[in-house]
């Protein structure tokens, strides 16, 4: 695997899985997101997220290079981060935690969290600066849409199991970015966590059938706000 390709798996796992976010108390779970980090180690994957952006903000082609420009340092600072001591060990680590999974050895998975998590905070807050640079690219309405339209994301990944109809993805995924915009209006120290629960609240009582409705109060009692990395 290249470096490439590994700054963008290990920066697929931190965003959009979170796996040491819940980590040690539930080393089940965790060897379960290890599992499913696997089927995220891909290009196409990463590089979605600025075409998706793109498409979603409908931004021009002056607009588009700009952010493609700050998602190339993005991917250079993130090259030099694994490149380098602390990186090196990362991946290592990340090694023995895959080795761990496959043979179901709880105690050495949360070894190897315990050492890796550090390192992880080192990545996730990198990770955390350059989104933030990306960001910046875009005017201000565009970035709160863009914020927005993540939380709906992260919404419809969180009720994946409901087997959500056409009409019930579109009206979550619409009624993200206004739900975050309300929050940051409101002053929210995390609008983000803010728009979800926001969102969560109306999409049980105005999206849900009930038989979803009561499938997601299961799934709910599984997760917290930390491991939805918002």
């Amino acid at each position: 695997m290249s470096l490439t390709t590994l700054t963008k798996s290990l920066t697929i796992t931190l965003v959009c899985l979170g796996i040491f976010s819940c980590s040690q108390e539930d080393p089940v779970h965790t060897a379960n997101l290890a599992e499913a980090e696997a089927s995220l180690r891909s290009d196409t994957t990463f590089d979605a997220e600025k075409e998706t952006m793109i498409r979603v903000l409908e931004l021009d082609e002056t607009e588009a290079r700009r952010l493609g420009q700050a998602f190339d340092r993005r991917y250079e600072r993130l090259e030099q981060f694994l490149s380098g001591e602390k990186g090196q060990r990362l991946i290592a680590l990340e090694a023995d935690l895959r080795v761990a999974t496959t043979a179901r050895d709880l105690a050495a998975v949360k070894g190897v969290i315990d050492q890796a998590t550090p390192l992880r905070e080192a990545f996730r807050q990198l990770i955390k600066d350059h989104n933030q640079a990306l960001l910046d690219t875009l005017m201000p309405e565009q970035a709160t849409h863009w914020q927005g339209y993540e939380v709906g994301i992260r919404l419809l990944e969180t009720m994946m199991p409901l087997d959500l109809s056409a009409d019930q993805m579109v009206a979550i995924s619409q009624a993200g970015p206004p739900a975050f915009f309300q929050a940051q209006q409101t002053g929210e120290v995390n609008p983000k966590a803010a728009a979800f629960l926001q969102l969560e609240r109306w999409a049980e009582s105005d999206v849900l059938l009930p038989a979803q409705r009561e499938a997601y109060e299961a799934i709910k009692g599984k997760r917290g706000l930390r491991s939805l990395g918002i």
